[in-house]
């Protein structure tokens, strides 16, 4: 599943006419957000040679028990393990994307 057919659904609820369209729409949006960058989290750690398919439970495991982990600390985790900062990644759009997030 790309990027664009993730928030889909968020394009149905948005052409929707029911009247909570709009905080449905974001709150959903929030969610695919977090869930495409903890996707690339779990990716970049893959990267890393001390890790192999046999730590997928072990991994698993630890986010499931730090469940009080959300975006920023995605974000804070990604900027941690690679050189470049999910700022330079994004690119020009970051700061508008960002702030319309927080």
């Amino acid at each position: 599943m790309n990027v664009t057919t993730e928030f889909d659904t968020v394009d149905l609820i948005l052409k929707s006419t029911a009247e909570t369209r709009g905080i449905d729409a974001f709150a959903l949006a929030l969610i695919k957000t977090e869930k495409q960058l903890r996707k690339l989290f779990t990716y970049l750690i893959f990267q890393f040679p001390c890790f192999s398919y046999a730590d997928i439970p072990t991994l698993r495991t630890a986010l499931a028990i730090n469940n009080q982990v959300y975006f920023d600390g995605f974000e804070q985790g990604i900027n941690r393990l690679i050189a470049y900062s999910t700022n330079e990644l994004i690119g020009n759009d970051y700061q508008h994307l960002r702030s319309r997030l927080s």
